[in-house]
């Protein structure tokens, strides 16, 4: 269930960053979502393999300990809400945003030919540094679909939960825009990453609450117990009433 939440944000995260892209920008570069996704994921998936560089993971490690897939997916539902933050910033300082973004909307799809004569080097460093934000979310979800492909015999369990959660993420896509705005889908995108947090630390208690080891770390997930399954199913509940409140 965990890598299944998480599969569903990213999928309706990727979907919405497209709807962006396409009113903030030209409609031709709504494919940027495509990239940022690809950028997030892969940078992800090189994250276990620097954790076990470190000494964070063992050197055959299998699966996700929940510990980590839950920071990894809380991590997610916070910077899932930075692009929510930085559409205000747009409508609070919308001189700012229009020179920023100036450089999409050139005509005759030549939209850098005019605009990299005047805009100065700041506003392609900035845009680089949105883009770059913008992928963060994907960070966490692409390195617990990493340690989920590696558990051994879990393959075809793992592939499921992505290929059964990225469709569900779809569906949220449509469900989150149906209920509100396009800034508040980034909150209810939000919420998916934290409920999967949440799955992850109600997995590391395991029977009667006791903590579960997991695997290169001391003790388990269940040293957070209780508490965090209900922190992180309050942070869900909290992203779905902004959510509703920006609507």
């Amino acid at each position: 269930m965990p890598v299944f939440l998480a599969a569903a944000g990213v999928l309706a995260l990727e979907v919405l960053l497209t709807r962006v892209f396409s009113v903030v920008t030209w409609y031709h570069f709504a494919s940027m979502a495509i990239a940022v996704a690809m950028f997030g994921l892969s940078a992800g998936g090189l994250l276990p393999y620097l954790l076990r560089r470190a000494g964070r993971l063992p050197a055959a490690f299998s699966g996700v300990p929940p510990p980590l897939g839950m920071r990894l997916a809380a991590a997610s539902a916070f910077l899932t809400a930075a692009p929510y933050a930085l559409l205000l910033l747009f409508a609070a300082f919308p001189l700012w945003a229009g020179r920023l973004l100036s450089m999409f909307h050139q005509p005759y799809y030549e939209p850098f030919a005019a605009a990299a004569r005047s805009a100065p080097a700041s506003d392609a460093a900035q845009i680089g540094l949105l883009l770059l934000l913008l992928s963060l979310p994907f960070l966490g979800a692409g390195a617990i679909f990493a340690l989920a492909f590696s558990e051994k015999g879990g393959e075809g369990k793992a592939y499921l939960s992505v290929m059964g959660g990225s469709a569900a993420g779809v569906a949220a896509y449509l469900a989150a825009m149906r209920a509100g705005s396009g800034p508040a889908a980034f909150l209810f995108v939000a919420a998916l990453f934290a409920l999967s947090a949440a799955a992850f630390a109600r997995k590391g208690r395991g029977p009667g609450d006791r903590p579960v080891p997991a695997s290169g770390r001391r003790g388990g997930a269940g040293k957070e117990g209780r508490g965090a399954v209900s922190a992180f199913a309050c942070l869900a509940v909290a992203f779905l009433l902004l959510g509703f409140l920006e609507a």
